[in-house]
């Protein structure tokens, strides 16, 4: 089966469609970001008044699980009021496999380049609320970890950043436009994991990790339009965070 790319030209659009356009993405963004958070937070609260204790571990696994849920919630309401054209295929050419193990490849290499250059700098490293969690029961968190980011998280973080957001920029700004915005939104949408695992918002660590996940956004959204096929994103995305996680649980990272 032969792999097609979406349609790699600029539209014509009057800047009224491409303010409504940004407006729009950004603030699927915005939502989901901050519904995600909110639902975090109100988990957290409900499991102390209902005396399931106060562990993060229990907050980040089924308050995070939550969050992502609404992600999908936001990018399934929005695609119900107005299609996005957003194709995706589960049977894979061999062509796609090589785009999914390139893909992988490429996301190591820029978050490589970049914990080299933050070691350079003498960044102090950032912490999300995984590894965070993770004090109480490595096992448990990381396991659990290993399978959602690749049946849950993965294709559903996709569906909204790659499927909806950048498929709906690419109407009106073209596919280069719409990958770097996307990709920069897909950065802030994790501040929240930052922040409530403790990292300081002004640091550098922070900002460098934000850069690393924009490149990976950035990776993400280009196969996403050579490949047309929202599956193999999914895959790439899944791949590369299990694997990280792997890594991490091996003490290898």
């Amino acid at each position: 089966m032969a792999t097609t790319s979406i349609d790699q030209s600029v539209p014509t659009s009057t800047n009224g469609e491409r303010t409504r356009a940004a407006i729009v993405g950004l603030g699927l963004i915005a939502i989901a970001t901050v519904g995600g958070f909110l639902f975090i937070e109100a988990f957290g609260r409900l499991q102390v008044t209902f005396g399931f204790g106060d562990s993060f571990m229990l907050t980040f696994l089924l308050g995070g699980f939550l969050a992502t849920l609404v992600y999908a919630i936001v990018a399934l309401a929005y695609l119900r009021i107005r299609p996005v054209k957003m194709p995706y295929r589960f049977r894979l050419s061999t062509r796609e496999w090589a785009w999914v193990v390139g893909g992988v490849v490429v996301m190591f290499v820029a978050a490589i380049a970049i914990s080299i250059l933050s070691e350079s700098l003498g960044a102090e490293a950032s912490t999300n609320m995984m590894v965070a969690a993770a004090v109480e029961n490595p096992m448990l968190v990381y396991g659990a970890m290993f399978i959602g980011v690749l049946v849950f998280i993965g294709p559903v973080e996709e569906l909204l950043f790659r499927g909806v957001v950048q498929g709906r920029l690419r109407e009106v700004f073209g596919p280069v436009l719409a990958i770097v915005i996307t990709s920069i939104g897909f950065a802030f949408g994790h501040v929240p994991n930052y922040w409530l695992a403790g990292t300081d918002l002004l640091s550098l660590g922070l900002l460098l990790s934000l850069v690393s996940i924009t490149a990976g956004g950035v990776v993400l959204g280009a196969i996403f339009e050579r490949t047309a096929n929202l599956t193999v994103v999914a895959l790439v995305h899944g791949l590369f965070n299990a694997t990280i996680i792997g890594l991490i649980a091996a003490g290898i990272l």
